[in-house]
């Protein structure tokens, strides 16, 4: 689990569960703010000379991830609670997720496509930016929808009688 206080305490090592997922990636704290010093010294020393080639992970890539196990999260915890009309929420949790999963993966098949021909300076390259420009507007909606969806169901609660 990551942890600001945990991180402040051990230079940024409270945030060491992203690089367990994302082992590639040089940081830590993937945020501006979270506390991670190796992350800021890596980025001062690229930008000296002396560290290059410093790899990211897309955050569409981090997104899906957090879909998919949040999904997961969601369809546990919507099994507790007996006062819900379940059949209802699974069905929404489903549909949000697959929507968000679908678009993410058309992102970045038309971003592979659309960088590929840019490269050849083939023809058609500026429609596939347009879509793409579209496509990501889109995500960025979806997720808004996604976070509140998960905040709203990740917050209640079973009740016991």
């Amino acid at each position: 689990m990551n942890n600001f206080i945990i991180s402040f305490l051990t230079f940024g090592e409270g945030y060491h569960n992203y690089h367990h997922a994302y082992a590639n990636d040089y940081r830590n704290g993937v945020r501006w703010y979270q506390f991670d010093p190796a992350k800021w010294l890596i980025w001062t020393l690229s930008k000296f000379g002396f560290a290059w080639n410093l790899r990211r992970v897309d955050p569409l890539t981090i997104k899906k991830k957090m879909v998919l196990e949040g999904k997961d999260d969601l369809m546990k915890s919507v099994k507790d609670l007996w006062y819900v009309r379940r059949e209802d929420v699974e069905a929404r949790i489903q549909e949000c997720s697959d929507k968000m999963l679908e678009k993410i993966t058309r992102f970045n098949e038309l971003k592979g496509r659309y960088q590929k021909l840019r490269k050849e300076r083939s023809e058609g390259w500026r429609e596939l930016k347009g879509e793409l420009k579209w496509l990501r507007k889109s995500i960025k909606r979806d997720w808004k929808h996604w976070s509140r969806l998960y905040r709203d169901i990740s917050h209640l609660r079973p009740i016991s009688v």
